[in-house]
């Protein structure tokens, strides 16, 4: 009866240090569990994060097209501003010459 008393004692003990055993390996799959639903979360915001980016650099990739493509017609009216220019210089010069043939002309008719 004694040893049979000390059995029980033994198996109550085993069963006591079991049962702590267990729970704190409960606790430690709920913190395992926690840190990972926290981790997923951060992943899905991450994923998010990097979906708005990504159209952010698509939409600025897409304006530099289009200002490249304006930097590009802006240097062929550029040109067309510079040839005018050229031209007008020289029909200036003409028209002034003229002029002045022409006055020299009447002065030389009428005077």
């Amino acid at each position: 009866a004694p040893q049979q008393l000390q059995q029980q004692q033994q198996l109550v003990e085993e069963n006591a240090t079991l049962l702590q055993e267990l729970s704190s390996l409960g606790q430690s799959a709920e913190r395992v569990e926690s840190t990972l639903l926290e981790i997923s979360g951060l992943t899905q915001a991450f994923s998010s994060e990097i979906q708005r980016q990504s159209e952010a650099i698509e939409a600025l990739y897409e304006e530099a097209v289009v200002v490249t493509g304006n930097f590009s017609a802006g240097n062929v009216e550029l040109g067309k501003a510079k040839e005018w220019n050229r031209q007008g210089g020289r029909y200036t010069v003409v028209i002034i010459v003229l002029a002045a043939l022409t006055l020299l002309f009447f002065d030389w008719f009428y005077g």
